[in-house]
Order: C-alpha cells, then sequence, then structure tokens
C-alpha cells in the first residue's frame, strides 16, 4: 500500500508539473482571420491542463511578421511550411485547416468570369496565359511556377495586390486566395469578386511556428494539439469557423486543378 501511495503521489506530481502556466503573445488583426486559430490555441491547451493568458499584438502582415516572432514580440504564427521557416522557427507537425488554405480560388475583377470559364485542366490553365498575384516571397510563387503558371511578385505592400488586380494594372489577372480567407476579403473589396467555378489546390496546410526560445510552449502543443484532434476540440471549432466557408463556395461543385509542390 506504502509503495501504491508512492506511486500516485509521482503521478500525481508528474502530472501537475506538466500543468504549465503560459502566458501567449498571440498576433491578431482586424478583420478577425486569427480567431480560429486564437480559439484552438488557448483550447486545446485548456482541455490538457494548462492555464492559459494571451496578449493580444496588432501585427504587420507577413515579411515583418517574422521579425515580431523573431524578436519575441509574437511566440507564434500560422503559416504554410517552407524551408526557410522551418530553419528559423519549430513547426508544429499537425495541419490546422483540413486543406482549406491549400484550397486556392480566385478574386477577379467583375465582369471577367468568362476569360475563366472554358478552364477545365491545368493545361487549359497554362494556354491563357493568365498572370497571378502575389505578395513577395510567398510559398506560392514557386509552387505557380512549378506547375508552369505565370506570376507577379508585388514587393510592397501585399494588400496593394486587392487594388491592382481590380485596376486591371501590371498586366495581373487575378489573386489566389484560400478558401478560408476570401470571402471575408470580397466581402471588404467590393470592387473584385469571387470567381464562381475554379479552385487551385496543393497539399499544403497552415501549421502554428513557435519562436525557438519558447520550449514550454512547443512541449505543450506538441501534446496538446494531437489531443484537440482526437477529443472533439477541433471538431467543434472547425464546424463553427470554417465548414460554413466551405459550403458557401460550393467547394464540391467546383472543377478542381490540382498543382504539384515544387520539388525539394
Amino acid at each position: 500500500m506504502k509503495r501504491l501511495a508512492s506511486l500516485l503521489l509521482i503521478s500525481l506530481g508528474a502530472s501537475s508539473a506538466w500543468a504549465a502556466n503560459l502566458s501567449i503573445n498571440f498576433p491578431v488583426s482586424e478583420d478577425g482571420r486569427h480567431q480560429f486559430f486564437q480559439e484552438l490555441l488557448v483550447e486545446s491547451l485548456k482541455a490538457a491542463g494548462h492555464n492559459v493568458s494571451l496578449n493580444g499584438v496588432d501585427i504587420p502582415r507577413h515579411k515583418r511578421s517574422y521579425l515580431f516572432l523573431e524578436s519575441g514580440k509574437i511566440d507564434l504564427l500560422w503559416m504554410l511550411p517552407s524551408a526557410e521557416r522551418d530553419a528559423r522557427f519549430t513547426r508544429i507537425n499537425q495541419p490546422l485547416t483540413r486543406g482549406l488554405i491549400g484550397t486556392r480560388i480566385l478574386l477577379i475583377p467583375p465582369g471577367e468570369e468568362s476569360r475563366f470559364a472554358s478552364i477545365n485542366s491545368l493545361e487549359d490553365f497554362k494556354r491563357t496565359g493568365m498572370v497571378g498575384g502575389f505578395g513577395g516571397g510567398w510559398v506560392d510563387i514557386a509552387i505557380w511556377k512549378a506547375n508552369g503558371l505565370p506570376t507577379y511578385e508585388h514587393n510592397g505592400e501585399w494588400n496593394d495586390l486587392f487594388r491592382l488586380v481590380a485596376s486591371k494594372m501590371r498586366g495581373i489577372d487575378y489573386f489566389p486566395r484560400g478558401a478560408n480567407e476570401i470571402g471575408r476579403e470580397a466581402a471588404m473589396h467590393s470592387n473584385l469578386i469571387i470567381e464562381p467555378r475554379l479552385m487551385l489546390t496543393y497539399p499544403a496546410d497552415f501549421h502554428y511556428y513557435i519562436a525557438r526560445n519558447r520550449r514550454d510552449l512547443i512541449d505543450a502543443l506538441n501534446t496538446a494539439l494531437p489531443q484537440a484532434m482526437k477529443n472533439g476540440v477541433y471538431d467543434r471549432l472547425y464546424k463553427q469557423h470554417l465548414e460554413p466557408i466551405a459550403r458557401s463556395l460550393n467547394l464540391s461543385e467546383r472543377r478542381n486543378i490540382k498543382l504539384e509542390l515544387p520539388a525539394s
């Protein structure tokens, strides 16, 4: 009995030690695109027994956000995997959107739908010569080039691309956006519409990337996030935030043009 009591105390002590108090500097945006990733983070960690406090940090988009992560102003970001990102930060090896971010829908100027109406394959798309617009350094650029699709890389503020596509300047014909992003963005940019019948897909997804000095958060999420995929936390949040998006875009009825990832 004494041995059993000792083992129980050791077990309880280990569990208590593992239940961390985690203070997290979390990136937020005015348009609310962070909400799913924030709720998934917090509820996964809480379900695993951790105490979580969040400090919301307004950040610039894309390249400069890396500097926030490296400097410790924020503790994590959700991003598509790349060799550069894997070298600079620690990736939690759990996809986050069930491929929605790798399902690309096109924002186009109103009245341009007919240009896309006869596209049914990657070869059809390549023959049009139409150019997709991307922010500087985006992972998608290498994917588009690997599949023989023309690209325009904008090294200024990436939000300029909404205006550039709408004005038909610089020969940009469309702006491909993740299925989980495009509805919110189309509502914010009335000078663009969602192309109604195509989607371009590739086998990649967002992952949490964490600053290397946050070993406590890395260890906690490596355990908590896989658990959330099994205990109902992820399913509930996906149905609340992302499933309605997939339905509204009629993804099951769109022509799927599959893209290959670049050779590593």
